[in-house]
């Protein structure tokens, strides 16, 4: 059986179209055509998938920057937020407020009597009328005379001072503050008798036996007046007492103890600026001889008599701030050194 087949001939624009198929496969698989871009989450594009143009440069941009067609806030005041500080940028404590120290110096000038406290010249320069009224009043009638002068009067009072012979002892403290501080006017009194003028006019009198006199002072800053230091001064009697002791057995022992007494009722409080000086000396009471004047500030001595004039004198200072050392400085012999 004979088959018989048709033969199509094929179209020349068909030709042309299979050719130029085959021609761009062999491109491709050859590596001269252009690579496809793969498909990619735009959020997480690499600086390799991102167009030259539109690359980061290697500058951040300011952090307060402000961006465009951005709405308005419905309130212009910021959320609460947590504060994060980098190391060494954290908040400066401020300025602490100047610190002021005292340096309280003490003259104990011993002079013959009447030469300070009769001398009118000298008591004119001294401000009486600084002191409370009622305490003055008070420390006047018991022998003792007190009162404010100004420091630039010094010199004239020196020259006071520079005629007749004296004896002066010289202390001090430093500090803020400080209490406690013992000035020895007589020891190893054998017998006195003081009798003391209260403030309500009445007097009580006392005898002491084998005892001590001395001053009790004590100083601070006032508190919201810069520059003023209040001093405070209570004599003070300190005795010896022995008491006997029996035990059971019928033993006898003897006890002896010190005590010391105040006599609150004379006590001295004074506000004293700076560039002043507080001023103590025996009035015309201290004649008696009973008077606290007499006991504290008189000395007799086996050819005359003399007299305690006490000056204290405030001065102020700054305290400056301990420089810290550095980290790289060592220290010498254990102490820590700065520049």
């Amino acid at each position: 059986m004979q088959m018989n087949t048709d033969k199509k001939s094929t179209s020349p624009f068909l030709s042309v179209l299979i050719c130029v198929h085959l021609w761009s496969i062999c491109l491709v698989q050859s590596g001269c055509g252009r690579k496809p871009v793969p498909t990619t989450n735009p959020l997480d594009l690499s600086p390799e998938m991102v167009p030259p143009g539109n690359r980061p440069t290697s500058r951040p941009a300011t952090r307060n920057a402000g961006k465009a067609d951005q709405p308005l806030p419905a309130t212009l005041s910021p959320p609460p937020t947590r504060m994060v500080w980098k190391k060494g940028d954290g908040p400066k404590d401020p300025k602490p407020p100047m610190q002021l120290g005292t340096r309280f110096d003490i003259y104990d000038i011993l002079i013959p009597a009447g030469a300070i406290s009769r001398n009118e010249q000298f008591w004119k320069l001294i401000e009486e009328d600084k002191i409370d009224p009622g305490a003055y009043d008070v420390l006047r009638r018991n022998g003792v005379r007190v009162g404010i002068a100004a420091a630039r009067d010094w010199p004239a009072m020196k020259d006071i001072f520079d005629q007749s012979p004296t004896t002066t002892r010289v202390s001090s403290a430093t500090g803020r503050e400080a209490s406690n501080i013992e000035i020895s006017m007589k020891r190893d009194v054998i017998s006195q008798c003081i009798f003391v003028f209260m403030p309500d006019r009445s007097m009580i009198g006392r005898t002491y036996e084998r005892c001590d006199n001395l001053m009790a002072l004590s100083f601070q800053q006032i508190p919201r007046k810069p520059g003023q230091v209040r001093v405070s001064m209570t004599p003070i009697v300190r005795g010896t007492r022995k008491q006997l002791i029996y035990s059971a057995l019928g033993n006898e022992q003897e006890l002896a103890f010190t005590y010391a007494e105040k006599a609150l009722d004379v006590s001295l409080r004074a506000d004293v600026p700076m560039e002043h000086v507080l001023v103590v000396a025996p009035s015309d009471e201290a004649n008696i001889a009973s008077s606290v004047g007499r006991a504290f500030l008189m000395t007799d001595q086996p050819a005359e008599k003399y007299e305690h004039v006490m000056i204290f004198v405030p001065k102020m200072f700054q305290i400056e701030e301990e420089k810290t050392a550095d980290a790289g400085t060592p220290p010498i012999n254990g102490v820590t050194t700065g520049r």
